[in-house]
């Protein structure tokens, strides 16, 4: 497997990437909800759980691909699901988290 590591250790950079960059687009989002009245106020904590595997199916996305993984778990169908779900825009990975693969 040593000859992967490069490649997991990008994979892992960019979940950290991901992962900031909701949370910290969460944070704002609740905060600015939370001052205008006129906005539903958002309660709870980020929950979004991003992972090597969902970066990985991301990078493919991005790339104009639709991953085909197999499924064995119900965590692994989720992630698939949030990968290609168009709805949830926020899980995708922005154009400075594609490039760092390289």
């Amino acid at each position: 497997l040593g000859p992967l590591k490069p490649i997991h250790d990008a994979l892992q950079k960019v979940e950290k990437m991901a992962y900031d960059r909701l949370w910290d687009e969460f944070y704002a989002k609740k905060e600015a909800n939370n001052r205008n009245y006129k906005l539903p106020q958002i309660k709870g904590d980020f929950e979004t759980d991003v992972t090597t595997s969902l970066v990985s199916l991301l990078y493919v996305q991005a790339k104009g691909f639709t991953p085909i993984v197999e499924v064995d778990t119900k965590k692994d169908a989720m992630q698939l699901l949030n990968c290609v779900n168009n709805y949830n825009w926020e899980l995708k990975l922005s154009d400075e988290e594609v490039e760092s693969f390289y």
